[in-house]
């Protein structure tokens, strides 16, 4: 599918979502989740205009879900690392695991291994990258 008519279902996506930004938190809650999905699908195309548009609506909805804040920190850390804006990246994630954990969210502690690991690589600590790869794959399993 070209780029131009995925950014357009995107688009509608989006747009469909951000209608329930004025709700209560039983209505955003669902959509919040809808927008973690599309943000994940962002994330595995590595479509940082895509995660950064879907990661713009889900602000409007998240007022009030510390669940969708916490989601949007994720959005946040994974925009900086596709910009290749890895300073501090470590504490982000390790700050993301401890809550992530604390929220029982799997899909956040996994996340945040991930981000650890890629902040390892870029501080050429290639050890430490593979273990937390590695924990990350066993994490996912």
């Amino acid at each position: 599918m070209p780029a131009k008519a995925t950014n357009a279902a995107l688009q509608q996506k989006l747009d469909e979502l951000a209608a329930f930004a004025g709700e209560g938190p039983e209505v955003r809650r669902p959509a919040n989740l809808a927008l973690v999905h599309l943000e994940r699908a962002a994330l595995v195309a590595w479509d940082a205009e895509g995660l950064a548009a879907t990661r713009a609506v889900h602000a409007k909805l998240a007022p009030g879900l510390p669940e969708a804040e916490l989601a949007l920190r994720r959005a946040d850390a994974w925009l900086r690392l596709m910009a290749g804006e890895v300073e501090g990246l470590e504490e982000v994630g390790k700050a993301l695991y401890s809550e992530g954990s604390a929220a029982q969210d799997a899909s956040m502690v996994i996340d945040a291994t991930l981000m650890r690991a890629m902040a390892a690589l870029t501080s050429r600590d290639a050890e430490e990258a593979k273990a937390l790869s590695r924990r990350a794959s066993r994490m996912a399993r």
